[in-house]
């Protein structure tokens, strides 16, 4: 695990959460073809969700899905997701570099995250 390049992308993550947001302009648009291909592919059961930034996306899920386990790397993202108060949804504010667990998952979504990935 190389903690100078995490160290870079969180702060990068910082950057971006301070400008941009998943629920202004087309993203919400997006967003919601994004749903509706994902819940005909997506189980009911756990779901681990990398990339969730503020929620928009665990919002939808969370009506779907038994338990979200949901992953972001900026801490203002995490923050505003956590203000969604989706009973079904723990909300950790880590890379998923970082990411360990011995919970099994049914499904992992993964969206808007290859930028991030760096090798």
């Amino acid at each position: 695990m190389n903690t100078h390049r995490n160290r870079k992308e969180q702060e990068r993550l910082k950057e971006i959460a301070a400008h941009f947001s998943m629920r202004e302009g087309f993203e919400p648009r997006l967003e919601k073809y994004r749903f509706a291909v994902l819940r005909e592919h997506v189980p009911r059961g756990r779901i681990l969700e990398v990339g969730c930034a503020e929620g928009l996306m665990t919002e939808k899920l969370a009506s779907h899905a038994e338990h979200i386990t949901a992953l972001d790397g900026s801490p203002s993202f995490i923050a505003r997701a956590k203000r969604l108060g989706l009973r079904n949804v723990d909300f950790r504010c880590q890379l998923f570099e970082e990411f360990r667990t011995k919970e099994k998952f049914d499904c992992v979504v993964l969206l808007n995250i290859l930028e991030h990935v760096q090798n």
